[in-house]
């Protein structure tokens, strides 16, 4: 126990719950885009690949990287897991960012 509390897991631990709901909140945001556009959509896959085809995310492989990301999270709970994920957390910000600029273009004028 001395030894994970001196380990940078704990301070990240953080960070790495804010990417898991962001990223929860982003994937709902584009189903909420494709139910406007007439499309059902049901898992964060789908989602992501309806907002690409929409136009609101210019690279669907970094979107699919943070998914599964996000996957590990929820099924991984060992350090190095914690450390990729942290270090893949930094880029969703950006990414996230960049929809919501789209999405407030195309929808909330």
């Amino acid at each position: 126990m001395k030894r994970l509390w001196r380990s940078p897991f704990p301070s990240s631990c953080a960070t790495i719950q804010r990417f898991e709901y962001t990223f929860e909140l982003a994937w709902k945001l584009f189903r909420k885009v494709a139910r406007i556009e007439g499309l059902e959509v049901n898992s964060p896959r789908q989602a992501i690949r309806a907002a690409y085809d929409a136009g609101l995310l210019e690279d669907i492989d970094l979107w699919f990287e943070l998914l599964e990301d996000r996957n590990r999270t929820s099924h991984t709970y060992d350090e190095s897991t914690a450390t990729q994920v942290f270090e893949s957390a930094g880029r969703l910000p950006a990414a996230l960012r960049s929809a919501i600029k789209i999405i407030r273009h195309n929808y909330l004028r």
